[in-house]
């Protein structure tokens, strides 16, 4: 099985990493835990490395990306022998005994927050963002069956094994117990979390980045990698058929290119709204910023989700978000969100309309956007998982390793308590 690298150009799977891994090294109550494996990305830690000084000594993070990276801060921490396994030419799968048997020796609890686990060796928390490899296997993304393979191999393992698994909505739970056959008890629903750190860079953002690319402030906004299954192709026949009156707003269009955006390219020619829609690729936090901070909605087509960052990310700037009505949706965003049937550019661009036109629902969306997001904190979603983590101490307490460490604290009340030390 191949593990991806989680570089910043891979979009919201790396900002919700970011996040969460910030959360885990600042959340006091993660201290109840000790000897917790935080498994999280080379690009995640390099951004967050610094937090680990505030960690306690038991805390410890294992990289699972590629094994010629997964070098990075393991003398700080974890043992050496696990360093030279993980990074020996013949990777993780030729050595997973012997990253297992160390990781057994070092670790109580194992966590991924990414869906590509390391160990099963050990108790683990799984988080799987979604399955739709399974629910629409015909995209292009997974014409290279090994990709398909690869994917539907990390779930089966992770599913079949790991003490908690976390998803975002319940509709993520139901695909996730039907698809694997999983036990409801062992599914966690904890709603996707959204960091405030865009919102700091965006005092200093760089006016001459919206003047080089000829933006203006009338723009909406779709920040979404080059795959097929991020549609495009309907939003582009959507903002043509938009009546948006004689000041029409830009179309700008932000993300990395996986093979689709030549396509998109050929669509807006063919369409013949070059002069109105921009490809800016992959772009900076501060330039990313720049733009949530200027735009006048977010349109957010998607066929995959419902975890996904940008909406999110929108309502903390105070824009209005119009999004695809998929399976979760509006479990996710509520009254925060305008939906539309992501096959239909029609009804696609009736929605985009009422943001322009229909200044209530404008103002309401920014209003239940704000109310949404200020509950979605990261430190709120590490501190869900780990007081769910400590519902497991009834189990835990009988494995032997935890119990050599156990010890009966009489002075918290007549049953007492048992304590790790």
């Amino acid at each position: 099985m191949a593990v991806p690298d989680w570089s910043p150009q891979t979009g919201g799977g790396t900002s919700f990493q970011e996040a969460v891994f910030k959360a885990f090294a600042s959340t006091p109550n993660s201290r109840s835990l000790k000897k917790v494996f935080l498994v999280t990305s080379r690009s995640a830690l390099e951004k967050a490395h610094y937090h680990y000084k505030l960690m306690h000594e038991d805390i410890v993070i294992v990289l699972p990306s590629k094994a010629r990276e997964a070098t990075f801060m393991l003398d700080k921490l974890v043992a050496r022998p696990l360093k030279r396994i993980i990074s020996s030419r013949a990777g993780l799968s030729g050595k997973q005994q012997w990253v297992d048997k160390i990781i057994k020796e070092h670790a109580d609890i194992l966590w991924s927050i990414n869906p590509f686990i390391l160990s099963t060796s050990i108790p683990s928390v799984s988080t799987i963002w979604d399955i739709q490899h399974r629910l629409l296997p015909f995209f292009p993304e997974f014409e290279d069956y090994s990709a398909w393979v690869d994917r539907e191999e990390w779930n089966q393992k992770q599913t079949e094994r790991s003490m908690l698994i976390v998803t975002g909505t319940e509709a993520g739970k139901k695909e996730v117990c039907s698809a694997y056959a999983v036990n409801p008890e062992r599914v966690y629903v904890n709603p996707l979390p959204i960091t405030t750190e865009h919102v700091q860079l965006q005092v200093d953002y760089c006016e001459d980045f919206i003047n080089k690319h000829d933006i203006g402030t009338n723009f909406i906004l779709y920040p979404a990698q080059f795959w097929p299954h991020k549609n495009h192709i309907n939003l582009l026949l959507a903002y043509r058929l938009a009546s948006l009156g004689e000041q029409r707003p830009k179309l700008v269009f932000t993300g990395s290119d996986k093979g689709n955006a030549s396509y998109v390219r050929k669509a807006i020619d063919q369409l013949r709204i070059s002069n109105d829609v921009r490809i800016l690729g992959f772009v900076s936090n501060k330039e990313l910023a720049a733009l949530y901070s200027k735009a006048c909605c977010l349109c957010f087509p998607s066929f995959f989700g419902p975890d996904n960052l940008p909406p999110l990310e929108a309502m903390l700037y105070g824009l209005p978000v119009i999004t695809a009505d998929i399976q979760g949706a509006k479990e996710q965003y509520g009254s925060s969100a305008l939906y539309f049937d992501p096959r239909d550019p029609n009804d696609i661009a009736k929605k985009i309309e009422a943001v322009f036109t229909d200044e209530s629902t404008r103002e309401m969306l920014i209003k239940n956007g704000k109310d949404l997001v200020r509950a979605r904190t990261p430190n709120a979603y590490v501190s869900n998982v780990i007081n769910r983590l400590i519902e497991y101490r009834s189990y835990l307490v009988n494995f032997p390793k935890f119990s050599e460490r156990m010890t009966y604290d009489s002075s918290l009340g007549p049953m007492g308590a048992l304590n790790y030390h």
